[in-house]
This record gives structure tokens, sequence and C-alpha cells, in this order.
């Protein structure tokens, strides 16, 4: 099974439904970025790779914010790593899997399931840790620094902002050393 199957069929199916109800309003220059980022998606002749970053940039922008859309991406990746993909791709595709994992640890974590955003932005954390994202990393470290920080356990919250300034510094980020 070649790494770049067409495993877009169903996930197309609801990216272009959502796409058709939005509330949000956009600016003339954003709008035509989302319908630039759509057409990307719609596109079976671009690399899967290439469509998947833009499904994941979509749902940023759109700040849609739902478990299943972000669960679909991270199935999309993970199939296509099954299939051993030559390095690169397969690079490209854990920090995707990486990312939309973190949203899905976001969004529970918006619901209240914490339980749930723990799991999943640890397993996210994880995939940044193998390939040594450091952006990603501090930002997962952070993440988890909010939740336990929410809930009284300070010293533990603490560890993980210590961790992501530390990182963050390393890499003179400015702006991510005042968010950690």
């Amino acid at each position: 099974m070649p790494w770049s199957a067409p495993f877009f069929n169903i996930n197309m199916i609801v990216i272009l439904s959502l796409s058709n109800g939005f509330t949000q309003s956009f600016s003339p220059e954003e709008q035509l970025q989302i319908d630039s980022i759509l057409d990307v998606i719609k596109n079976k002749s671009i690399a899967d790779t290439t469509r998947i970053d833009a499904r994941v940039e979509f749902g940023e922008r759109t700040m849609l914010f739902r478990v299943s859309y972000w669960d679909s991406i991270a199935n999309t990746c993970e199939t296509i790593l099954k299939t051993k993909p030559p390095k690169k791709i397969k690079e490209k595709l854990q920090k995707s899997l990486a990312h939309s994992l973190n949203n899905v640890g976001y969004v529970y974590k918006q619901k209240g399931e914490i339980d749930d955003a723990i799991k999943y932005y640890n397993k996210s954390l994880g995939i940044h840790r193998i390939i040594a994202d450091s952006i990603g990393i501090a930002t997962g470290l952070n993440n988890l620094g909010i939740i336990y920080n929410s809930f009284g356990e300070i010293a533990k919250a603490l560890d993980y902002y210590h961790e992501s300034l530390k990182i963050r510094e390393k890499m003179s980020d400015k702006r991510g050393v005042s968010n950690s």
C-alpha cells in the first residue's frame, strides 16, 4: 500500500459540510485565505501531507474545536504512518498528529473533561518529544501546567511551567517565555 493513498473521502465530506455552515464572521481577506485552504483540501492531486496541513490550518483559523474533527485528522495521520512513508513525510505526519492530539486535549479541557484532556496532551507531548519539536514540547508542557494549576496542584504545575520556560529561553522565544 503506497503512503499516498486516498484517505480523505469521508473526511472531505465532514470538512465540506462544516465549511458551508459558518456562523463566524471573517474579513474579506480572511475569507479568501480560508477559501484557498479549502481549495487545497479539495484538490486530490495535492500530496496527502499538504492536505493534512491544510486541514489543521483550516481548523485553527476557523476555531473549529470539535473532538471529531481533530480525531479525524489524527486518524488519517496514523493510517498513513502505518504504511511506512519516507522519513521526511513521516516526520511531517508525526507533527500534524501531535498538533491534532493537542487540539483534542484542548477541546476536552474546554468541555471540563480533564482526564481526557490530560491523556491527549500527554500523547501529543510524547510525539513532540520523539520528533524533537521544541515548540511543541514547550506548548504541551505549558498546557499541562495550566490544567494542574487550575486544580490547585501548584507544585506539579510549576514543574511543567519551569520545563517549558527552560525550553523557550533556550530558543530565545520571548513571546513563549511570557506565556510560560
